[in-house]
């Protein structure tokens, strides 16, 4: 029982307000009983039959939430079949064979024209600068994909987006939905290689590019840097450009001489949209496709290579999504969902799919502590948001600020947080100074699977430090290192039934699936799904608290822990601002030792041996003598990925003199050049 954990405290943070049978996930059940003759007492009755029968728990699903099929829909009789009963995740099974939908179809057409879809917000805003009801999101659409039409976009071409969170970039993935095109982003954030090593993989066609941004109180030019990647993407047709601060000083500026394939994106839809002086508006193409009919394609982090190009389906996304939103967020028609985040974020594909639940989505661009920290809670009140989500990096500044909205968000009811663990104490944070009254919902998931293994659910209480529960029809277990369901443990994250939103394949994969198979299915026998996290289930609430990936393993004299272990006990300290723990292997022998890096509130010299020893000393009291770190080290920068993600695997390898195979997905590279100075650490 080495890898034993102490998950007695059980501290009940939140009740749910409503009764099972009036919460999305109670009618669902009540559907499920009078459809199929189940009958289900509480969540985790349900939960099991979802895992247990799930080709008749994914065709219940569809029917429930009204997905839209052209041809071979789910009925009561359960034919056609949803998904072969025998498969295993590594089997790749096709989900709802013959069947065609348009996954745009299932986004815009139930709903009614003067409904608000989006709502616009740039950094600075006190409301939103523009809102978008859904017939002219509809009618957007439909001139883009006039546009792209007459690019020579077809059937399975790419079309990249390196746009900010706004209008445009949905109306792009909509555009490309409904042609059958593959839509791909990346944030305006982004370098220029950091881009090329993604879209110079896929190909693309077209390229939507932004001319300006606002970040950090700062006006960025995007325009130079798509020059430069247009420059060496001989793919593309056509750039259309996005002037992304109109009417602004400098907004005017001209495009890049010598290159004709830059174009105003304004200018090509109006010209595509009216051409030789028509007067009828394009119509909206919403094209019956495949069920697996690639929809975009998402980029893993590329800190150890060029990044992977995991292509997802779009009846695949739509389902899974279709579940998180309306049954696990209690989302609908009533709603107004704001998640910040960026096009290079797969949180980003995940909001734009809250569009089929009828909810309006806010698209905010810009840093989210600017002009002050109280600047998005003014947005989530006059926005009226009601779920509200964001990454965890994000609520542990609020939390290291102590700081608390003027006033709460009358609307809101839910806040959702994703990208890595949510402290113990952040939890505590939040029902003490964000809302004693909100469902806080943790998520896990991740670009792998474009949606959540376990997350919120309304239906269930709010324990510190745990996730609530494993999302409906996600067969999620943690195993120990023998390949046995383990709880009170520490393990590996597994899922063991195959799942719809599974990539479809990776892009310019070997013929047999290669780079996939050795992606998710080569840690465990049987053909499950290994996510790469550590993980820990409450013996008896049944709740999940994520420890770390499991790929940047920790293991001191044989034990095996997650980073994330460490983080919540450091992080809980007002000094540090920041914390890296990587493991290091001696040059000598197999010995492993710990590494912990703080960035302290008051520079590198607040690093006093007292504060050294208490760190020490509240990992060994809360965690175990083998957690502490053998070395405790000032850092003045931690480096993070381009979506949020400390980046612990390249600094791991700079600390064995081994080399960084891309500094370009780190977001900020100087970061590294600090660790590679520590020579001093390399002798081990």
């Amino acid at each position: 029982m080495a890898d034993a954990l102490d998950m007695t405290s059980d501290e009940c943070l939140w009740t749910p307000t409503k009764p099972f049978a009036e919460t999305n996930i109670g009618k669902f059940a009540k559907f499920v009983e009078e459809q199929y003759g189940k009958s289900f007492t509480n969540y985790w009755a349900l939960h099991n039959w979802s895992v247990t029968e799930p080709t008749v728990f994914w065709a219940a699903l569809a029917r429930h939430c009204g997905l839209r099929f052209a041809r071979g829909g789910p009925s009561d009789s359960g034919q056609p079949p949803v998904v072969d009963p025998d498969s295993r995740p590594a089997d790749l099974p096709r989900w709802f064979p013959g069947a065609e939908l348009n996954y745009a179809d299932n986004l815009l057409a139930d709903w009614p024209a003067d409904k608000p879809a989006l709502l616009t917000c740039r950094e600075g805003d006190a409301a939103p600068t523009e809102v978008v009801t859904f017939g002219q999101l509809r009618q957007r659409t439909a001139n883009l994909q006039a546009a792209l039409l007459a690019a020579g976009v077809s059937r399975g071409d790419r079309v990249a987006g390196w746009l900010p969170n706004g209008a445009e970039a949905v109306v792009g993935l909509l555009a490309c939905a409904g042609l059958g095109a593959i839509w791909t982003s990346a944030s305006p954030d982004f370098g220029v290689q950091a881009v090329l090593d993604r879209f110079g993989q896929v190909e693309p066609a077209v390229l939507l590019a932004v001319d300006r941004v606002r970040y950090g109180g700062k006006v960025h030019d995007g325009l130079a840097k798509a020059a430069q990647a247009a420059a060496k993407l001989p793919s593309l047709r056509q750039v259309l450009v996005v002037r992304g601060l109109p009417g602004e000083p400098g907004s005017a500026g001209g495009l890049p001489d010598g290159d004709p394939r830059f174009v105003w994106y304004d200018d090509a839809v109006e010209a595509a949209a009216s051409p030789s002086g028509q007067q009828q508006p394009p119509q909206l193409q919403l094209t019956p496709l495949p069920f697996d009919q690639p929809l975009y394609i998402l980029y893993s982090s590329g800190t150890t290579g060029p990044p992977k190009c995991l292509v997802h389906g779009a009846g695949g996304s739509l389902l899974q999504h279709a579940k998180e939103h309306r049954l696990h967020a209690d989302l609908g028609p009533a709603d107004t969902l704001f998640y910040f985040t960026s096009t290079g974020w797969m949180m980003w594909n995940w909001a734009v799919s809250g569009l089929a639940a009828g909810a309006a989505l806010v698209l905010y661009d810009g840093s989210p502590l600017l002009p002050s920290r109280e600047a998005v809670w003014r947005l989530v009140e006059a926005c009226g948001t009601t779920v509200l989500g964001a990454s965890a990096k994000w609520l542990a500044v609020l939390e290291a600020a102590d700081f608390q909205p003027p006033e709460p968000p009358r609307r809101l009811r839910c806040l959702l947080s994703t990208g890595s663990p949510l402290a113990a104490s952040t939890f505590r944070y939040v029902y003490s100074r964000l809302g004693s009254d909100l469902l806080l919902g943790s998520i896990t998931g991740g670009t792998d699977i474009v949606g959540c293994f376990a997350g919120s659910n309304p239906t269930l209480p709010v324990h510190a430090g745990e996730i609530q529960s494993p999302n409906l029809g996600m067969a999620v277990q943690c195993w120990d290192g023998s390949g046995r369901p383990v709880s009170g443990e520490r393990g590996e994250l597994v899922c063991v039934r195959p799942f719809p939103s599974q990539p479809v394949r990776f892009w310019a994969d070997e013929p047999d699936g290669r780079k996939y198979r050795a992606a998710y299915f080569s840690g465990f026998g049987g053909g499950v799904w290994t996510h790469g996290d550590f993980c820990a289930v409450n013996p008896r609430i049944r709740g999940i608290r994520m420890l770390g990936r499991s790929d940047g393993t920790l293991n001191p004299n044989g034990v095996r822990f997650g980073s994330a272990e460490i983080y919540q006990v450091v992080d809980a300290f007002p000094e540090v601002a920041d914390s890296l723990c990587v493991a290091q292997t001696s040059r000598r022998s197999s010995d492993e030792r710990v590494l912990l890096f703080l960035r302290l509130a008051d520079g590198p010299s607040a690093l006093t041996p007292e504060l050294e020893s208490r760190i020490k000393s509240a990992i060994r009291a809360q965690l175990s003598p083998r957690h502490v770190p053998a070395v405790v080290r000032a850092a003045e920068l931690v480096p993070y990925t381009f979506s949020g993600k400390k980046v612990e695997l390249a600094v791991r390898q700079l600390l064995q003199s081994e080399p960084v195979l891309n500094r370009n997905a780190v977001a900020n590279p100087e970061a590294l050049d600090h660790f590679a100075a520590m020579t001093d650490l390399q002798d081990y």
